[in-house]
């Protein structure tokens, strides 16, 4: 997804909307369906401001039955782009990727997005919040799809007390 900047090149201060709805393909995250942008670029004299929000679905696998299911995200969005000929612009290794940089009179908003995505998606996302039940821990089966014969092991006697506390709580049990 590319920006054509020439109308606020021109000086500080200058700016321009931008909306779009396009596909995106990365290949450390999955979208479902296109991503949708609404922003607003400002020259800012060395650098292009960006600024407003993105928002996509993206396919995530469940943390607890390793289902995959269709994650609703929006990102709020403020970067900065800088002339891939700028002093700011010419970094090695691992720096090379916190700078954001531009060609004459685009931006490619590729990279921006899918960095601000990535760090939307929680650590442990959970396909029905609440109400997933897992897999379990015995036999792998998700309880979601099916119910497992499984055994319940006894409770090792050091962690009874444990248990007991657990159930003046009234917190469900884990197993």
């Amino acid at each position: 997804m590319y920006v054509r900047i020439i109308e606020i090149q021109q000086g500080a201060g200058a700016w321009m909307s931008f909306q779009a709805t396009d596909e995106l393909e990365c290949s450390d995250i999955t979208f479902e369906g296109p991503v949708s942008v609404d922003l607003k670029l400002t020259n800012a004299e060395t650098r292009i401001l960006v600024q407003g929000t993105a928002s996509a679905e993206v396919l995530v696998d469940c943390a607890r039955c390793d289902d995959e299911y269709s994650l609703p995200l929006t990102v709020e969005i403020e970067e900065a782009f800088v002339h891939e000929k700028s002093p700011e612009a010419d970094v090695d290794g691992i720096d090379a990727y916190e700078v954001l940089t531009y060609k004459e009179d685009r931006i490619g908003l590729d990279e921006m997005l899918r960095q601000n995505f990535l760090a939307a998606v929680p650590m442990q996302p959970v396909c029905r919040e609440g109400k997933c039940k897992g897999m379990c821990d015995q036999c792998g089966a998700n309880l979601n799809h099916e119910s497992c014969n499984c055994k319940e092991e006894e409770i090792d006697p050091r962690w009874a007390a444990l248990g007991e506390i657990q159930k003046r709580t009234h917190k469900p049990s884990l197993n």
